[in-house]
């Protein structure tokens, strides 16, 4: 089966690593409504701002007037801001970093291929094959589709909306049973 490659690539990618931060959750609930991750960012990137801005002066004010107590809970503020600062760190690399990596890849060199056994995907470098007995259910969002297995020990496959036909088609031809879950957006 051709893979199709998506009409708005930016915005399916978008989606695609949106859905990837909620694997976990949509495979213990396939109905899971995935949360938007620009906005999580935001949200934590606002709060880590606002968390150095009172930190900051604060504990410019203790060493004014030092104490043990006042030495103490700057140490503790300033811990925990250094432990949140490297959360939403991490999370801002993890995020840029998969939205550019799917960005740039070459879609030319992919492709589905169905059989009785289950959907293996091929990329130019490797190939990835999820069993129909170990798939649950496959989730339909706005730009994009994800083949979600019954435990995380299983692969989960990523594609744009485009490719749901040829797999839909394939799944009634063979009367596979799996549901496949399109929610209103």
């Amino acid at each position: 089966m051709e893979y199709k490659r998506s009409q708005n690539k930016e915005l399916c990618v978008k989606e695609m690593v949106n859905v990837s931060f909620s694997l976990r959750k949509l495979i213990q609930d396939p109905n899971y409504n995935t949360k938007n991750m620009t906005l999580g960012l935001l949200f934590f990137s606002i709060c880590e701002a606002l968390l150095l801005i009172l930190a900051v002066p604060m504990t410019f004010s203790v060493f004014k007037a030092p104490s043990p107590s006042g030495i103490a809970f700057a140490s503790v503020v300033y811990g925990f801001t250094l432990i949140y600062t490297l959360l939403v760190v991490l999370l801002l690399c993890m995020y840029f970093s998969r939205t550019k990596a799917w960005m740039n890849s070459k879609e030319e060199e992919k492709r589905f291929d169905c059989d009785d056994e289950g959907v293996t995907f091929i990329a130019s470098n490797q190939e990835t094959k999820a069993y129909w007995k170990s798939i649950q259910a496959i989730r339909v969002f706005k730009y994009c589709m994800v083949i979600i297995p019954k435990d995380s020990k299983t692969i989960t496959i990523l594609a744009p909306i485009e490719n749901l036909e040829g797999l839909k088609a394939f799944i009634d031809e063979k009367k596979i049973d799996i549901p496949i879950i399109q929610k209103e957006t």
